[in-house]
């Protein structure tokens, strides 16, 4: 006789539906700290401001110095937030 007992009023299935879905609650936590975080923001380089909008690098600078575009000192290197640029380029009239 090779029958599963367990001392449980719960039939079998219920049982196991029951201690998986414990044992996730318990690691979800876990889970979700182990799994890499999506960039809020995407960071671009000034040559991809030029690229991406079809304009010159003093281009970029210019708007960079009149405050139509924010750029952000990382040690030596400047880089534009794509959220920032889309949202400024749209005032931007280029002629």
């Amino acid at each position: 006789m090779s029958k599963d007992f367990i001392l449980s009023p719960l039939p079998m299935e219920e049982l196991k539906t029951e201690i998986s879905e414990a044992v996730l609650k318990q690691l979800s936590p876990l889970i979700n700290s182990l799994t890499p975080a999506k960039p809020e923001t995407e960071l671009l380089t000034r040559k991809e401001v030029a690229k991406i909008y079809g304009v010159s690098l003093p281009t970029v600078l210019e708007w960079t110095k009149t405050g139509k575009l924010i750029g952000y000192r990382i040690s030596s290197r400047v880089r534009y937030k794509r959220s920032e640029v889309e949202k400024s380029l749209s005032k931007i009239k280029i002629i």
